[in-house]
């Protein structure tokens, strides 16, 4: 049997209202959901930021006394190399001054080229 059409409207408009308020729920679900996973997500990232400035001043200090190191490495050698041309040039001073005059010879005909 048929229903009266007020009857009809009446079941129409209570199943859209029900319809409505699960639709709600849904939307009110996924909303806090949204907001858990953009809290995690902040947290992972705030996380890695740390992680990232922790690595970043490691390299910075590794960085640092790798070049300290070099700088005196560098030092120590021009040390020796100082002291042994003062120790040749004592034994040999002829022979190096003929080295110097070698060497720059060299470099003036690699330059004018």
């Amino acid at each position: 049997m048929a229903r009266a059409p007020e009857t009809q409207l009446k079941h129409d408009l209570a199943t859209i209202k029900s319809d409505v308020a699960a639709l709600m729920e849904a939307i009110d679900s996924l909303a806090s959901e949204g907001g858990r996973v953009q809290a995690a997500m902040a947290k992972a990232a705030k996380r890695s930021i740390k992680n990232g400035g922790a690595a970043g001043a490691d390299i910075l200090d590794n960085a640092w006394n790798l070049g300290e190191d070099s700088a005196a490495a560098v030092s120590n050698a021009a040390q020796a190399g100082v002291s042994m041309i003062g120790t040749q040039l004592k034994k040999n001073p002829l022979g190096l001054a003929l080295v110097a005059l070698g060497v720059g010879f060299c470099i003036g005909l690699f330059r004018f080229r």
